[in-house]
């Protein structure tokens, strides 16, 4: 859990924290389950990590002000990964809108 502005970005993660790192973002009206699937067939050398974005699986809503318009979701999409740089590069993965 990232705790972000407006509440929090929800996620999970699978593998070795040390391994190179895999940021997975999901489509619009997804969210993080999308990947279930997926992970068992993709590379155990990587550490997954999967969020729902705002307002999608377990995470916060944005504020009703805010449109939730791809420029928000890029903002949300910047806080989770810095959150998670500490000085290593993120491989980014995604399908539909997350892609």
């Amino acid at each position: 859990v990232i705790s972000v502005p407006w509440g929090i970005i929800s996620g999970r993660t699978w593998g070795n924290e040390r391994d190179p790192k895999i940021l997975m973002l999901h489509g619009r009206f997804d969210n993080i389950e999308s990947f279930a699937e997926l992970l068992p067939l993709l590379p155990q050398s990587y550490f997954y990590i999967a969020v729902d974005l705002p307002g999608h699986g377990t995470s916060s809503h944005l504020p009703p002000n805010v449109d939730c318009g791809y420029w928000d979701f890029i903002m949300a999409i910047r806080l989770v990964v810095n959150f998670l740089k500490e000085g290593t590069n993120i491989i980014l993965l995604g399908h539909s809108f997350g892609g």
